[in-house]
């Protein structure tokens, strides 16, 4: 069965950039996070921020929502002739305490969010319920700008930079709609594709995924908010197409990263793999010098053409090494299973029951010599002359003879050699 080839593709689209006046809500939502990491915001571009956009929609009534371990709901403001003086008395007044948490945030029901937050959720988890176009805005130098982009791409708003970028420059996303990129029609052979969201044109735009065969054509979707108005055609060929020198893989792996990101906790596995598997520098992951081969294989990382051949050299010898240490301690733990398996069926309960064996007292040495004179004594010899008799020694003048009847009590006589072998016994 023959596999299917997989590319990896990546085309580059000449769109123009542009924007159209868009309807101005009449309903605002402005989600304020009170968290305690809310102080560090700039809270005077904020006021800029809205200082110039109620100059353009005066008339609308505003809603207030807090955010930070719960979900709140604030006042309720109507905004004639774009006097805006009570709620900027009103924020002004806020206590920031506590963490933040984003899976709290509840559907709402204005027409369009302003969301003020840094976009670090200390506790829960993202669960985003908006379905309006959301406006993410940051004025803090510590933000989350995966997570705020996210937010906003994903609910057709955009993301506000004021802490980098001038206020009254900003508003223009909260009163015109910018051409944006809204996805590709369904292709069976295609997978992978990034951006997988819809995301603002602002120069040239790149597409970038992974294609099952060697050709096929893309229809790609272009718009304003979640209207479509634009469908841009791309033919992929991968016999005419070919190229060797870039590295598209990697250019693919990076967008890939930056969306993986956005839900870093979650996808904290797959961001350290692409990230090893690709050379890509990421929160979860440090950048290293590898100066030889051996630092290639410790850390399991791919080296480059010209080292490839030792490495898998090196790699190969200690898999071998493995196998032959993990074989010996299977052979070890069969051992030991058999000398557990004969302990196990071993019925100590019926073995015979042992019993102390009776102890001699008398030393080796004296029991031989005993033995020895015993029998002597026995056969009643009494023909030696004195002489044989004095050659016995002095030490041996005095003998024991010893009689024992079983385990009867011993009796004991004395005898002199010498004066024995004259009178021809013992008594």
């Amino acid at each position: 069965m023959l596999q299917a080839i997989l590319l990896i593709f990546m085309a580059n689209l000449n769109v123009n950039s542009g924007e159209r006046a868009k309807k101005l809500p009449n309903k605002l939502a402005i989600v304020w996070d009170n968290s305690l990491s809310g102080m560090n915001r700039d809270h005077t571009k904020e006021w800029s921020l809205l200082e110039e956009y109620f100059k353009t929609n005066k008339n609308l009534t505003v809603r207030i929502y807090f955010i930070n371990n719960t979900f709140e709901e604030g006042k309720s403001f109507k905004i004639n002739e774009g006097n805006w003086s009570e709620i900027k008395t009103y924020l002004s007044q806020v206590t920031y305490d506590g963490g933040t948490d984003f899976s709290q945030l509840e559907s709402l029901k204005e027409d369009e969010i302003l969301f003020f937050t840094d976009g670090l959720s200390s506790f829960g988890e993202l669960k985003l319920q908006w379905e309006q176009p959301v406006y993410t805005i940051s004025s803090s130098n510590n933000v989350n700008f995966n997570q705020l982009k996210y937010i906003s791409n994903k609910t057709g708003g955009e993301f506000l930079n004021i802490s980098e970028n001038d206020p009254k420059k900003e508003v223009r996303k909260l009163l015109y709609q910018p051409l944006k990129f809204l996805g590709i029609e369904s292709n069976a052979s295609l997978s992978e594709i990034y951006p997988s969201l819809a995301q603002t044109i602002t120069q040239d735009f790149v597409l970038t995924g992974i294609l099952k065969g060697t050709q096929t054509i893309i229809k790609v979707k272009f718009g304003y908010g979640n209207e479509m108005t634009e469908m841009r055609t791309i033919t992929l060929n991968a016999q005419e197409q070919t190229v060797k020198d870039w590295e598209i893989s990697k250019f693919w792996a990076q967008k890939k990263l930056t969306e993986l990101e956005i839900f870093e906790k979650q996808n904290k596995n797959e961001i350290k793999n692409l990230s090893r598997q690709f050379g890509l520098v990421s929160n979860n992951m440090s950048l290293m010098v590898l100066e030889n081969v051996e630092d290639y294989v410790r850390y399991d990382i791919t080296p480059p053409a010209e080292l490839q051949t030792q490495f898998n050299e090196i790699v190969k010898n200690r898999r071998a090494e493995k196998d032959e240490r993990v074989e010996d301690l299977m052979n070890d733990a069969e051992r030991m299973t058999e000398t557990l398996k004969q302990w196990w069926k071993t019925d100590y309960e019926n073995r015979p029951k042992q019993y102390p064996k009776p102890i001699s007292h008398s030393p080796r040495r004296d029991t031989l010599r005993s033995q020895r004179i015993e029998e002597v004594v026995v056969t009643e010899n009494i023909s030696e002359s004195r002489d044989e008799a004095v050659e016995v020694s002095e030490s041996d003048r005095t003998i024991e003879e010893v009689v024992m009847t079983g385990y009867a009590s011993q009796r004991k006589r004395s005898c002199d050699p010498i004066r024995s072998s004259k009178q021809g016994k013992c008594k």
